[in-house]
C-alpha cells in the first residue's frame, strides 16, 4: 500500500483524534485469495502469478506491477480519504474505500492494459484477441483484505 505522511501542526484540536484514527488503520493488500479455480485445477492466485511474471511459453503481462503504479499515482484521492476519515468516517470505513480503490486499479490494469499479444493459437481457441480476459474469473476474483 502506498505511504502517505500527514503532518498535524501543534495546537490543532484534531491532532488526537488523527492519532487515534491512523492508529486504528490497518495494511491492506489486495490480490487473489479466496482459491477460486477454472475448470482444470488451476487457481485464479496461481493463474494470476503466471499471467503477470509470464512463464517460458507465456509473455509477462505485469497487471499487478501497472496497478500498484496507477494506484501511488492516486495519492491525491487517498490523502481525501484519509482526511475524511480524520473528519467524518471510521478508520475501517477508509481502509475500506482505499481497499476498493485499490481493486479498481487492479481491475482497470487487467481490463484496459497494453500487454504483449496473443499467440494466433490462443486466440483461435478462445475467440478473443484480449488478453488476461477470458472467462472473467481473474477480474471478478479481485479482492481487497486487511491484514
Amino acid at each position: 500500500m502506498a505511504k502517505i505522511t500527514i503532518t498535524a501542526r501543534y495546537g490543532n484540536g484534531n491532532v488526537l483524534r488523527l492519532i487515534n484514527t491512523f492508529v486504528k488503520l490497518k495494511d491492506g493488500k489486495v490480490g487473489f485469495f479466496d482459491g477460486k479455480a477454472y475448470g482444470n485445477g488451476l487457481t485464479v492466485a496461481e493463474n494470476a502469478a503466471i499471467q503477470n511474471c509470464g512463464t517460458r511459453y507465456i509473455p509477462a503481462r505485469p497487471f499487478m506491477d501497472v496497478a500498484a503504479k496507477n494506484f501511488k499515482n492516486k495519492k491525491s484521492q487517498i490523502a481525501k480519504i484519509y482526511a475524511n476519515a480524520l473528519l467524518n468516517m471510521t478508520a475501517e470505513l477508509a481502509n475500506k474505500r482505499i481497499g476498493a480503490l485499490y481493486e479498481q486499479e487492479m481491475r482497470k490494469a487487467i481490463r484496459d492494459g497494453s500487454y504483449e499479444a496473443l499467440d494466433p493459437k490462443t486466440i483461435k481457441g478462445k475467440g478473443s484477441s484480449k488478453p488476461l480476459i477470458d472467462t472473467a474469473l481473474l477480474i471478478q476474483s479481485v479482492e481487497f483484505r486487511v491484514k
